[in-house]
């Protein structure tokens, strides 16, 4: 009995072993590609970034601030640390965990929209956080959002077992970047280069629900986000908030709850001081080359509208 016991034994701890092991290999694996989601993270909890500008938004954000306009306008290192398809409390979660392995910046530029004060209870792309999911501000992000997560039984390879295509990808990476076209340009910039397509689902989506509640705005959100934005402040940070142009064809749909929007952030604004709010929703883009859809500039917008901020900034110092 004592001689099987120590076989299972043998077997239960080498194998975990190998677990472990193996994990930390795709790990390594996936944050060795250049230009990922996954290195961006890795570059977080390793406090290699450090910028002297961050950029914070969802999509909107990820596509539209282009971090090598404001370095060389601002004369200060930035960074795009955008959040793909999260609004505001996700968003700050991500800049919470910068802040706990990067000094704090002299300025955050932070965008907001409608989209950006609605509240997500997911994590988007999850995969991307997998790879630096032991660092325990990562791992209470997780917890935050999935509730059921059990962090030992996602240890080593465990935490992959739903997508086995992160596997192949942590192997193509770790082999020189192999089959690795990048996704993200200079400091977590995203740049779009694709013909003008109208997002009519979107469109339709939003038309319908701003029909039944033409006036909704999401408070809570709001309050949230003024929060997060006194907070900086009170750390003496600068904040720039920015409202990026829009298709008309879309902004038309929900122009009162804007309004109703715009109208807190600049009372907001005239109740703090070092905070600058930037309206640039409508102004005169053309939407075929310089938005890819209605809601997202393309690379050649984001230029435009990046060096507009650039200038605007650089008036008010």
């Amino acid at each position: 009995m004592k001689v099987f016991i120590k076989y299972v034994l043998i077997i239960v701890i080498g194998t975990n072993t190998i677990n472990l092991l193996l994990g930390k290999l795709v790990d390594k694996g996936l944050v060795s590609g250049t230009h990922t989601y996954f290195e961006e993270w890795n570059q977080i909890v390793s406090g290699d970034i450090n910028a002297e500008v961050i950029i914070l938004g969802s999509s909107r954000g990820k596509v539209s601030y282009d971090p090598e306009v404001f370095t060389k306008g601002l004369q200060l290192e930035t960074f795009n640390l955008s959040f793909d398809a999260a609004p505001h409390n996700l968003q700050i979660d991500k800049f919470n965990t910068y802040l706990s392995y990067n000094k704090k910046p002299k300025i955050l530029i932070q965008n907001i929209d409608l989209a950006h004060f609605s509240t997500l209870k997911q994590i988007p792309f999850r995969e991307q956080i997998l790879p630096v999911s032991e660092v325990p501000e990562v791992r209470e992000i997780i917890k935050k959002y999935e509730p059921e997560y059990d962090y030992w039984k996602s240890q080593g390879t465990m935490k992959y077992a739903y997508d086995v295509m992160l596997f192949k990808r942590a192997f193509l990476y770790a082999v020189d970047n192999f089959d690795n076209p990048p996704l993200l340009d200079y400091n977590g910039f995203y740049p779009v280069e694709k013909p003008f397509q109208i997002d009519s689902y979107n469109l339709a989506r939003i038309e319908a629900s701003h029909i039944e509640k033409p006036n909704f705005i999401n408070e809570e959100g709001i309050a949230t986000t003024l929060s997060f934005i006194k907070n900086q402040l009170d750390a003496n940070i600068q904040v720039v908030l920015v409202w990026l142009p829009e298709s008309e064809r879309r902004w038309r749909l929900t122009e009162r709850a804007i309004h109703r929007v715009k109208n807190l952030v600049s009372e907001f604004c005239d109740e703090n001081s070092n905070i600058t709010f930037i309206d640039l929703q409508k102004i005169n883009l053309d939407e075929k080359n310089h938005f890819y859809d209605t809601f997202h500039l393309n690379k050649k917008g984001s230029y435009i509208v990046s060096s507009m901020i650039v200038d605007i900034i650089n008036n008010l110092n």
